[in-house]
């Protein structure tokens, strides 16, 4: 059987984080579906940005918030 979902034998997305995942402190509908799908599948993902005017420590401790948890129902 052809499997005709291109993104299924993907093992790496990267994805941008402001205006892509989230706004703000808002994380769009479907985010924490979409990694939690990925992981499932044995995927993995990782976080890019071209926004400069916050540290890299500044996005940890960002993406560490219970908001951005996989669990969190926020």
């Amino acid at each position: 059987m052809v499997d005709h979902n291109p993104l299924q034998c993907k093992k790496l997305f990267l994805f941008d984080l402001d205006g892509t995942l989230y706004l703000g402190d808002r994380l769009f509908p479907g985010v924490r579906e979409l990694l939690s799908a990925i992981r499932a599948r044995g995927g993995q993902y990782r976080f890019l940005t071209n926004n400069s005017s916050r540290s890299v420590a500044a996005y940890v401790k960002k993406l560490r918030r219970p908001i951005f948890s996989p669990r969190s129902t926020r």
